[in-house]
């Protein structure tokens, strides 16, 4: 049985709905809304932190952590080229905030989803 936990809510006036939760438990009633580019679309994402650099830590150190954060070859071409300063640095690495948004959510409320209820073997 599949279970997926997700979220639906408003945040700075965007209404969202089966949003991925990245962090569950962490700092429940504290979440923020990110927005991370993959190609041309920004995928949503709910994040539970108590701020801001928190947040981005916290995505930064999630499954989907490589949309953000440099590879050690992008960082050495950015440390050799001298445009390290323009990433953010994090326990992950260095990450490039260029194609992601952060919004603390209005109001959030979690959903739990599984793809069978109940199972009955003969």
């Amino acid at each position: 049985m599949n279970t997926t936990l997700t979220a639906s809510g408003i945040s700075n006036g965007i209404d969202f709905s089966d949003v991925e939760i990245v962090n569950p438990g962490k700092c429940f009633g504290n979440t923020f809304l990110v927005s991370a580019g993959v190609g041309n679309v920004g995928t949503l994402f709910i994040v539970e932190a108590y701020h801001e650099q928190d947040a981005v830590e916290e995505f930064a150190s999630s499954r989907y952590g490589h949309l953000i954060v440099l590879d050690e070859e992008m960082t050495q071409e950015a440390m050799i080229d001298g445009t390290i300063d323009d990433y953010v640095y994090t326990e992950s690495g260095y990450c490039d905030l260029s194609y992601f948004g952060l919004t603390k959510t209005d109001e959030c409320v979690y959903l739990v989803k599984s793809d069978e209820f109940w199972k009955l073997e003969i």
